[in-house]
């Protein structure tokens, strides 16, 4: 096997571990790193609440870290502060310096001069992700002014990367916020927050905590707990998902964990459902549960008055998930001012990617784009994000 395919194997295999245990997330981004041969790796958080938090992979970074906060380049950050007023991260999945700043500004900002360059850094890639609608992430790899720029092969890494590390940030980013670590296992899941079925390699569940339970009333297992087959009482949209994980090679298609809506026949709003591959680590882990836990399924609850998840949005509309972010906010009846707001972009660059959402989804108002997203959440929606698919929800 080729170098680079252990390395991105290896990476993978560290993301989904960190998915139970958030405090491997530093170990695992200096895997990321290893990917590029990079100098490390950032996973910025960015909440709704306008808090902000950060998580390094250790060496180098440590150092420009500390002087980020300790000299505050917060406001002086010039490729985040370009990247918000352009609306960078709604047009492009992966962005580098070079959709930035000009060769001049990287050779005289401060923030090149003053703040990267004392470590020799220079370069950077990154791109941005969604485990949960109040924390905005962006995963960032930075490298060396001596080595050559990231290029188009090393941005489309990073975005199969981007895509493993949402799936697996739904989960570490309840646990550590619940502050379960001190807890054993079985009790972290039964608090997370959300619904976790842990499922072993035959399509039985082994574990299911309350709020899975309670998620899957219309579609209860057998007394075996069986989730998958022919007479399979789960969502079949679910069901199959639960399947192809099961099926493929570890970590093979980070498009396998697109959002599941499961109707409720109740008519309260659908539970979306997410599959988690489980990594070999972790399965040493899980033994305690059962002798082969091969995959996690998370079922979590939507809000009526919040807006729609963005994750959810992007996959299920073809969207950019800056695109999403905004699409999610107007729809939920936020103005144009109130959105740039939350998001931290001027109201002139909220309408440029709302007119992109209606180009890509041949809509024509902010009305029709409510509607749209209102019935989104009331009934299973399309799996394709084409504009077909639009019209089979009207």
């Amino acid at each position: 096997m080729p170098e680079t395919l252990l390395k991105l194997n290896a990476a993978i295999e560290a993301i989904y571990e960190a998915a139970l245990a958030p405090e491997t997330w530093p170990q695992a981004l200096l895997i990321v790193s290893a990917c590029f041969d990079a100098a490390g790796t950032i996973l910025f958080f960015q909440r709704a609440d306008g808090s902000c938090a950060a998580i390094n992979s250790p060496g180098l970074l440590d150092e420009v870290q500390a002087r980020f906060i300790k000299d505050d380049w917060s406001r002086r950050d010039l490729r985040a502060n370009r990247a918000m007023a352009q609306g960078t991260f709604g047009t492009l999945t992966v962005v580098t310096d070079q959709d930035l700043v000009t060769p001049y500004e990287i050779e005289t900002h401060p923030y090149y001069t003053q703040l990267l360059g004392p470590s020799g850094l220079a370069w950077f890639m990154a791109t941005s992700v969604s485990p949960c609608p109040e924390t905005f992430l962006v995963l960032s790899v930075q490298q060396l002014k001596r080595k050559r720029p990231f290029t188009e092969q090393d941005k489309a890494v990073l975005e199969i990367l981007g895509r493993h590390a949402e799936r697996a940030l739904r989960l570490s980013t309840r646990i550590s916020q619940s502050d379960l670590s001190s807890l054993a296992l079985g009790d972290a899941l039964e608090h997370t927050g959300c619904g976790v079925l842990l499922v072993n390699n035959t399509g039985r569940a082994v574990f299911s905590n309350r709020m899975a339970i309670a998620a899957l009333a219309d579609f209860p297992p057998d007394h075996d707990g069986v989730l998958i087959g022919p007479d399979s009482p789960l969502d079949p949209a679910l069901a199959e998902q639960i399947t192809d994980v099961l099926a493929m090679p570890f970590g093979a298609e980070p498009d396998m964990g697109r959002p599941i809506l499961i109707a409720s026949q109740s008519g309260d709003l659908p539970t979306v459902a997410y599959v988690l591959p489980v990594a070999a680590t972790t399965k040493m882990e899980l033994a305690g549960f059962d002798a082969d836990v091969s995959a996690i399924v998370l079922l979590i609850a939507q809000h009526p008055l919040e807006p729609v998840d963005p994750a959810i949005v992007r996959d299920l509309l073809g969207l950019t998930l800056g695109e999403a972010r905004v699409a999610s906010l107007i729809g939920a009846g936020r103005s144009q001012r109130d959105t740039a707001a939350a998001i931290g972009i001027s109201e002139d660059t909220v309408l440029a990617v709302l007119n992109r959402v209606y180009a890509k989804t041949s809509l024509s108002r902010e009305s029709h784009l409510a509607s749209v997203l209102t019935r989104m959440t009331l009934r299973s929606g399309p799996a394709d994000g084409d504009a077909g698919a639009l019209e089979r929800m009207e």
